[in-house]
């Protein structure tokens, strides 16, 4: 980036969480592997379980973090500074890139612009999940149209007229973390281990049967993000090259209603190095799959992390500090110190 796109403000508003966010650190520096999450449309950091990616193996070796890009209203804006965010990992851990839905779309943008400046943090491998290519985004991707309620929220009124199986759709298709609001003074209680009377109440009330309803940054990032989706449209020249340099490994779900397979596979002209097309259904069961739908990253299946591990793995950048053979021979170590 240049001096003044540096020096330039920031675009950005109200936003559910910071750009970058580590959900499963390692207790070890430089971690094994890296693996950058990009959150989807409607998304925070929340949009990834950080309980079931800990699972990744080597387990407790594998720094997680997630990228969100909600909060901007344009998606050149959005890209401009987002890429700047992801450039600063340049410690030379080898790192994995996961996109979903509109997050794929996010990431392979970013892409483009690593390879033109040339970024010494390039990742190892991308996956692009439950998206179409690039080229067919803007006419096959379309959630409103398989949600019609989307396109009627305007304001965040109208998020008072969806209903619970409407609001199960927001955590199931689009990954959305959906709590029940405790009260502050309530919340207050808990941290400090006091057991506040009006709770036992509150938890036998029917409140906690009903789907939670969304927070006003959840609200925010929906309508936000409703707008910014319509902005994008792929272009192809310039500067920008079309195909990545890394290999690229495609999720797809036969239950995932959003996402067609060819366009899935349409994926096949944006990288100049391998494509791997890997379908869930030839690997999970068809009722899991089913009770994920769209949504099928943010807590996955064992099969996809087991996926995601075994490219990481193959692609593992080896150091020689890695190697044990590589190291100096210190000497015999037993005895006294020599004077």
């Amino acid at each position: 980036a240049s001096v003044a796109e540096e020096e330039r403000p920031s675009a950005r508003g109200e936003a559910p969480n910071e750009v970058l966010v580590n959900i499963v650190p390692t207790e070890e520096y430089p971690p094994a592997q890296r693996l950058l999450l990009f959150a989807p449309e409607f998304g925070a950091s929340s949009s990834y379980s950080a309980e079931a990616w800990s699972e990744l193996r080597p387990k407790g070796r594998v720094d997680v973090w997630v990228v969100t890009w909600q909060g901007w209203q344009d998606f050149e804006g959005m890209i401009r500074e987002v890429y700047r965010w992801v450039a600063t990992f340049a410690d030379g851990v080898s790192t994995v890139w996961f996109g979903h839905s509109m997050g794929a779309i996010v990431m392979y943008e970013c892409l483009r612009r690593m390879h033109r400046h040339q970024a010494p943090c390039l990742p190892v491998a991308a996956f692009v999940s439950g998206c179409p290519a690039p080229h067919l985004f803007h006419e096959e991707y379309k959630p409103c149209d398989a949600h019609p309620w989307l396109g009627r929220i305007k304001i965040s009124y109208d998020f008072e007229k969806i209903t619970p199986e409407q609001r199960e759709a927001l955590g199931r298709e689009f990954s959305m973390h959906l709590e029940h609001e405790v009260e502050e003074n309530v919340q207050a209680q808990l941290f400090y281990g006091i057991p506040p009377p009006a709770l036992g109440s509150w938890y036998a009330s029917e409140k906690l049967a009903s789907t939670p309803k969304l927070k006003p940054a959840q609200q925010r990032s929906v309508m936000s993000d409703l707008q910014l989706m319509k902005t994008y449209r792929f272009s192809e020249g310039g500067d920008l090259a079309k195909a990545v340099l890394i290999p690229l490994v495609v999720l797809r779900s036969d239950e995932d209603e959003l996402v067609s397979e060819e366009a899935s596979r349409a994926w096949a002209g944006y990288t100049s190095s391998t494509l791997d097309v890997f379908s869930l259904e030839d690997h999970e069961d068809g009722e899991v799959l089913a009770a994920l739908g769209h949504g099928f990253a943010r807590a996955p299946p064992r099969a996809l992390l087991a996926k995601v591990e075994e490219v990481a793995a193959a692609l593992q950048i080896k150091k020689d500090i890695d190697d044990a053979d590589m190291l100096p021979d210190v000497g015999p170590t037993d005895g006294p110190l020599p004077e």
